[in-house]
């Protein structure tokens, strides 16, 4: 029987991130953070984290 699941995010480094990924998952360490959004560095890149539903503390 053929596996027809697809994993619905892909692991990326932030450096390896491009235009054509819709749906990734990333992990590193918040380096700067605000009501609405975080910055997040994975030793590749940093990238800005917005739009979230709820606050950061």
């Amino acid at each position: 029987m053929e596996n027809s699941f697809q994993q619905p995010f892909k692991e990326r480094f932030i450096k390896n991130i491009t235009i054509e990924d819709f749906k990734v998952v990333v992990s590193g360490v918040i380096v700067s953070k605000n009501e609405n959004s975080f910055l997040l560095d994975d030793g590749t890149g940093q990238i800005t984290i917005t739009g979230l539903r709820c606050k950061l503390k």
